[in-house]
């Protein structure tokens, strides 16, 4: 027995065991980032202005048909279908701000797996080069 008391298998006497060699570590998922199942409040939130926006044109159209005076019919006219157009514009601008902030989320972590992959590419191909250290 050695004066240590442990006994490795395999191992010549006077000699130290061979350390274990680094594990790899993980490679990124080429996978497509998950896309959250329901959209974000804000979307829901530009829906619901575009809804209302319709739901303005929808009454100003009803309280027109009513009438034939012209002098009567303006008012809806202006205070509720042009209103209503810029609910519309303003639901649907909400809702592409906020489609865009995801998909801006989305590109950046997929540039990040993008950039570790060639990295390791670079790496793997020719292994004589500098890595570049780390921005973040």
């Amino acid at each position: 027995m050695s004066d240590n008391h442990t006994t490795v298998l395999g191992a010549v006497p006077g000699t130290s065991p061979r350390p274990a060699a680094p594990s790899p570590a993980p490679t990124p998922s080429l996978a497509r980032p998950r896309i959250p199942a329901s959209p974000s409040a804000a979307v829901w939130a530009g829906l619901a202005v575009v809804a209302f926006g319709f739901g303005t044109i929808l009454f100003s159209w009803i309280k027109v048909a009513a009438t034939l005076d012209v002098g009567r019919q303006m008012p809806y006219v202006v205070s509720g279908a042009i209103t209503g157009v810029g609910l519309i514009v303003v639901g649907i601008a909400l809702v592409d701000m906020a489609v865009r902030r995801q998909d801006r989320q989305e590109r950046r972590q997929q540039l990040a797996v993008m950039s570790t992959l060639l990295v390791e590419l670079r790496a793997a191909v020719d292994p004589t080069t500098d890595l570049p250290q780390d921005r973040s």
